[in-house]
């Protein structure tokens, strides 16, 4: 019985989300609450940080809380500090538009061949028995650890390429133009990026060092050339030509490993 309310909740929050007003701005291919809910808001310092999966989330979130304690203070009692705050239910903003002129609204982006190969090691290849069997289905395969990185590909060209937050486009994910963005930092660049965006939010304290997440990494940007070739290479760029384009991310394969 509680679990049939908490899907009749779920249900009520979705059809609720479509009229948020903030949900103009978001792709209509993907579901209102993947954007609506990633996003740290903060009122003490007038900053929005929309959070793209898989471009290092957790290290950006404890850098922010090094350098902004009434961030820290609101989530003091989270295990997990990056899914505490409901971000854009907090925001006071009737538009995208209204949005980006009230916060200091920003985001880190990854480029997309390393994101992607990120998201099949950590949740295809990594995955526990019985999770994303869609993905094995789709595909033909009885299990999840049958499906190799170009077989995973292929899910996505075969219509996938939506069906999950963590792969899903880059740009699909905003809610704002990349125009309208405050700030656009890149996961190649963080250390240095960081120290830029600390610098530029007013009240925050004087940067001091990023917060290093290393646990649960795939060290996905070493790996390109075990797991690219050319033809695979050709085929993700069709996939993420957007992102490619929008976040000026080059179609040259990166050829070293991103310290």
């Amino acid at each position: 019985m509680k679990k049939a309310s908490y899907t009749i909740d779920q249900q009520r929050e979705r059809w609720w989300l479509r009229f948020h007003p903030l949900s103009a701005g978001i792709d209509k291919r993907i579901p209102v609450e993947w954007v609506l809910k990633r996003a740290t808001v903060s009122r003490t310092h007038n900053y929005c940080y929309l959070r793209i999966p898989k471009c290092a989330n957790t290290t950006i979130i404890k850098t922010l809380l090094q350098h902004d304690p009434a961030l820290a203070a609101s989530l003091a009692k989270s295990a997990k500090p990056k899914r505490a705050s409901r971000g854009l239910y907090r925001a006071i903003a009737w538009s995208p538009e209204s949005l980006a002129k009230r916060y200091y609204c920003f985001t880190f982006v990854r480029n997309p061949y390393t994101r992607v190969l990120s998201a099949y090691l950590d949740k295809i290849a990594s995955a526990e028995p019985g999770n994303y069997g869609y993905v094995a289905a789709a595909l033909g395969k009885t299990d999840i650890s049958e499906v190799s990185f170009p077989d995973f590909i292929g899910f996505l060209e075969k219509g996938g390429l939506f069906s999950n937050v963590h792969w899903a486009p880059q740009t699909s994910i905003l809610p704002l133009d990349t125009k309208l963005m405050s700030f656009i930092g890149q996961v190649e660049n963080l250390e240095v990026d960081l120290a830029r965006l600390i610098s530029q939010i007013p009240g925050m304290s004087t940067f001091d060092a990023v917060f290093t997440h290393e646990q649960g990494r795939r060290n996905s940007d070493s790996l390109i050339s075990e797991y690219y070739d050319d033809d695979l290479a050709s085929r993700v760029f069709e996939l993420y030509r957007e992102d490619f384009n929008e976040l000026e991310y080059s179609e040259k394969l990166p050829s070293a490993a991103i310290s």
